[in-house]
């Protein structure tokens, strides 16, 4: 049963401050254990939560779930500003968890975390849908240049270029022996691949450190920019609400 507890600050004489060098009477909140808190939920809130799970598991099964590690990494590095402020949310209840306040308030919690699965879904969906688009523009943009050059429009499957096109999402900067490592190439087949790529206009071309040659996949990148001005809306649009956080600047061209 979740309860206060008294408990008592022993002094720090030797703290910096003089506040922090004080004791005293203090009451420690002890919550229900998670192992053995019996979880009661309304038939129609069981439901709710059994479609929320099928729409996640959906998600790595379609065809358009292949880059989902790029928008996996940009969730992770937002994941820090969102558990702190999560941490920040304080629910407490004293008495028996079965009581009704106590079910209501698991009610509307798990009620509030399945609203935030179900956009996440959505939204990864949406991502990785319109990954699925740009990773179709760069095949045509590809056997478009090829043709222009006489050569086979599509390249072979298993080709260095073909592989490099379907990693481009899940590594959209990249260097000529990053390609070399991941794909297991020679050096120069990493380089004609990559270079194959920015001659088709699929990737652009950065002078990095050292003098070496970067290559990016700007088009990923936008995606990703363009995800994250979403999700600081409420509306999924900066433009039609007022964003809740800072909005990253704009891409300065649409992903093809």
């Amino acid at each position: 049963m979740a309860s206060w507890l008294d408990r008592h600050w022993e002094p720090t004489p030797d703290a910096p401050a003089r506040r922090n060098q004080r004791g005293g009477l203090y009451q420690a909140y002890q919550p229900d254990e998670l192992c053995s808190r019996p979880v009661v939920l309304e038939p129609e809130l069981a439901a709710r939560a059994a479609e929320v799970e099928r729409a996640v598991r959906r998600l790595p099964l379609g065809p358009e779930a292949a880059g989902l590690e790029g928008l996996a990494r940009f969730l992770l590095r937002s994941e820090a500003i969102a558990s702190s402020r999560i941490e920040g949310l304080q629910v407490r209840y004293t008495g028996s968890p079965l009581d009704r306040p106590a079910l209501d308030g698991l009610t509307r919690w798990i009620g509030l975390f399945l609203d935030a699965t179900t956009v996440a879904a959505e939204q990864a969906a949406r991502f990785a849908a319109e990954l699925a688009d740009l990773r179709a523009g760069w095949h045509e943009r590809l056997a478009a240049w090829r043709a222009d050059r006489g050569v086979r429009e599509r390249p072979r499957s298993g080709s260095a270029a073909a592989r490099l096109v379907e990693l481009l999402p899940e590594v959209p900067v990249m260097t000529t022996g990053t390609i070399q490592r991941l794909l297991e190439l020679s050096f120069p087949s990493a380089r004609a691949a990559v270079e194959e790529l920015a001659d088709a206009g699929v990737v652009a071309r950065r002078r990095v450190e050292g003098g070496t040659t970067g290559y990016l996949a700007t088009e990923v990148l936008d995606l990703l920019t363009y995800a994250e001005r979403r999700l600081t809306s409420t509306r999924w649009d900066p433009r039609q609400s007022k964003p809740v956080r800072a909005v990253p600047p704009r891409p300065q061209r649409r992903p093809v």
